[in-house]
């Protein structure tokens, strides 16, 4: 009987994208100013029509490195959210040293312009284990920042709409690469934004989605997201403001990495809205649930290793 850990091993992820989840394709040739692989990726899609000043990269300070994307709630000006496997060292739950990262928010280049802040502290979910137990991934992360950040944010919504619902249209952003495999040039620098719609999660069975995901899916067979997105934002405008972008989630893994295109898992805001009010609240990660201990393998997810990797 394939388990859950071997049908992901199987698959991809979307690490450090997914970026910053994956698995063992050949890394990019693009690199960044570091000289490093480059992760980032969205494939088919177009330039930002906008700003989004509540999107951030994540970068190693030594370099400029893009790792993953973190973004602002209207939770905290002092704190962002990511993806866990961004920003823990594989193959624990063990957080990184947020003093070597910085981030760059407000600006479509994530080179130039914006505010560049620092990291304080890398606060993942206590049940985020790389994809080795019997409960929700919990692919999720909160980051406390050296100082506020006073852009608009994104707002996290109470619930995310359903596949049946007529509110499935949302839009994806990220830097990263614009075709793959076969990826030569250097790592995108400007912001990219891609059409998809919320679809039933048995479209991404193959990437083993579980409780606290969704799963997207672009316009065609030719479109999705890959290396460098992990941790981006899923966007919609707000049903009751309409100048205001809800964050659905960040992007945790591909259905199909070899490709990137088709559709992709991501961590579900609104299902973690709880937690991360009381990370940003009292400062202290809660205790894992106890179903969500207990470890199928003794082996962790390998997809998510090359996106660690790749986080730098």
């Amino acid at each position: 009987m394939t388990t859950r850990s071997t049908t992901r091993a199987l698959k991809g992820v979307f690490g450090t994208v997914l970026v910053a989840a994956m698995v063992t394709v050949a890394a990019p040739a693009g690199a960044d100013p570091g000289g490093e692989p480059v992760t980032p990726m969205i494939i088919g899609g177009d330039l930002a029509t906008e700003t989004y000043t509540g999107m951030g990269s994540l970068q190693r300070k030594a370099d400029q490195w893009h790792s993953c994307a973190v973004w602002l709630s209207d939770l905290s000006p002092r704190h962002a959210i990511t993806n866990a496997h961004c920003v823990t060292t594989y193959p624990t739950s063990t957080p990184r040293d947020a003093s070597l990262y910085q981030v760059r928010f407000g600006s479509n280049n994530r080179l130039d312009g914006g505010k560049l802040v620092g990291i304080k502290r890398i606060l993942p979910h206590a049940a985020w284990n790389w994809g080795a137990g019997t409960g929700a991934d919990a692919d999720i992360a909160v980051l406390e920042l050296d100082q506020p950040v006073r852009l608009k944010p994104f707002h996290i919504p109470t619930r995310t709409p359903a596949p049946s619902s007529k509110r499935t249209t949302v839009r994806a952003i990220g830097w990263g690469l614009t075709s793959w495999p076969g990826w030569t040039g250097p790592a995108p620098v400007d912001l990219s934004q891609l059409t998809m719609d919320i679809v039933d999660p048995s479209s991404c069975a193959a990437a083993d989605i579980g409780v606290g995901e969704i799963c997207v899916i672009g316009p065609d067979s030719a479109t999705g997201i890959c290396f460098g997105d992990s941790g981006s934002p899923v966007l919609q405008r707000s049903r009751h403001w309409g100048t205001r972008w809800d964050a659905l989630g960040g992007f945790s893994r591909a259905v199909d990495e070899q490709t990137c295109t088709g559709a992709a898992v991501m961590t579900d805001a609104a299902y973690y809205r709880t937690w991360i009010r009381t990370v940003i609240r009292t400062g202290v990660v809660p205790p894992a649930p106890a179903h969500a201990t207990s470890i199928r393998s003794n082996t962790p997810n390998p997809i998510y290793q090359r996106a660690n990797q790749q986080a730098g």
